[in-house]
């Protein structure tokens, strides 16, 4: 039996083209660092607030990674384009993923406001 297709999908759980497999296989792998890097941030605190993690600064180090999941999840391919969800082909001329066929976290929300994905 052959096994089932796997179908990447977007941060609304649309099934995304082949040609955008790679890249929203990149979101599913960067979205399960930001759950590592969420469980680093409750364990150094529990390791910090035992014997011997007196001397971590742990109000920086948790704001580091802080940062640090929210720069991955702003970055990451959060959804296709408008312009190739309405069966545009892709090409520099579209305003908001100029070709790439697909916007970031940090495109998405500023866009959002504007006009309808």
């Amino acid at each position: 039996m052959p096994a089932a297709r796997q179908y990447e999908r977007d941060a609304f759980g649309r099934r995304m083209p082949t040609r955008l497999k790679e890249v929203f296989r990149t979101r599913r792998l960067m979205a399960k660092c930001c759950d590592r890097i969420e469980e680093l941030h409750t364990r150094i605190g529990i390791v910090a607030s035992g014997d011997g993690g007196g001397q971590v600064g742990l109000a920086q180090v948790q704001a580091a990674l802080t940062l640090a999941k929210s720069l991955i999840a702003e970055g990451m391919p959060y959804c296709q384009c408008r312009c190739q969800r309405q069966g545009n082909p892709p090409g520099e001329e579209c305003d908001l993923c100029h070709g790439k066929g697909w916007i970031n976290g940090a495109e998405y929300l500023p866009a959002s406001h504007r006009t309808q994905l």
